[in-house]
């Protein structure tokens, strides 16, 4: 039981808590910038994945043509 109370408070705090904070700070520049920093981060991520997995699969292609395989 103590337990579940421990973890209905933690559930209480982070509803209104964190609720209350966040809505202080959503407007503010340095939140909205951080959140375009992440997001720009998160795309040059999927692109530098996607050259890589792209090269990786050219260069298959090619040794797979030059062994005549293709």
């Amino acid at each position: 039981i103590l337990l579940w109370l421990m973890s209905l408070a933690i559930l209480v705090f982070l509803r209104y808590g964190l609720g209350m904070f966040f809505d202080s700070i959503k407007d503010t520049p340095v939140y909205l910038i951080s959140v375009a920093i992440f997001f720009l981060f998160m795309l040059v991520s999927i692109l530098v994945y996607g050259a890589q997995f792209a090269g990786d699969f050219r260069r298959k292609w090619k040794k797979e043509a030059k062994e005549g395989k293709a």
